[in-house]
């Protein structure tokens, strides 16, 4: 690729608008029934904003052609902070050029400047291709499968997060009166 790729490091609701189609493209791609909502720029500014999210993107010529998403968690166990990469993804047209190895490059910079001990991450075990570059980056395979419980649906349309909630609290006080009635086991 004799092209430039510049790798930025994401700020505002403007630079994320065109990154949305790149993470419609990674759903696809996972074969996950994810639907990214149409508001998917202004949320993920607002989770940028409040530093929960570091976005990476890999600009050519002023267009997006990958990303990575790095999130901290903590590590119970060692009781230590550590970056989670919860997304990495270029598109197909840029791939084998070394533009993942650059998102990686600048995840794990960030990451250390951050003072994380460990990146942590997973991969569709079909995906034998991102499979190989993680080996060959010196990740270490875990064998765990991961699970999601849907906690909430996306707020429809009209609809506002206090109905949702009552509707919820009224859940959760349906199940508090049927865990006082239950039998012990």
């Amino acid at each position: 690729m004799s092209r430039i790729v510049t790798i930025v490091r994401i700020a505002g609701t403007a630079e994320c608008a065109p990154i949305r189609e790149l993470a419609v493209e990674h759903a696809r791609h996972e074969q996950s029934p994810t639907v990214i909502p149409l508001d998917w720029a202004d949320r993920i500014a607002k989770l940028i904003h409040v530093g929960r999210l570091n976005l990476f993107v890999a600009m050519v010529s002023g267009n997006p052609v990958g990303y990575a998403a790095l999130t901290s968690d903590v590590e119970t166990w060692a009781a230590l902070p550590y970056g989670h990469l919860d997304c990495l993804y270029v598109d197909e047209e840029y791939r084998d050029f070394g533009v993942g190895r650059l998102l990686m490059d600048a995840v794990i910079v960030y990451a250390q400047d951050q003072g994380f001990g460990e990146l942590q991450w997973q991969t569709p075990a079909w995906n034998a291709k991102a499979i190989r570059f993680y080996d060959r980056l010196g990740g270490k395979r875990q064998a765990k499968q991961r699970f999601t419980l849907a906690l909430r649906e996306l707020v429809p349309e009209g609809q506002n997060e206090n109905s949702l909630r009552n509707e919820a609290s009224l859940s959760h006080d349906i199940a508090m009166e049927i865990s006082r009635t239950s039998c012990p086991l």
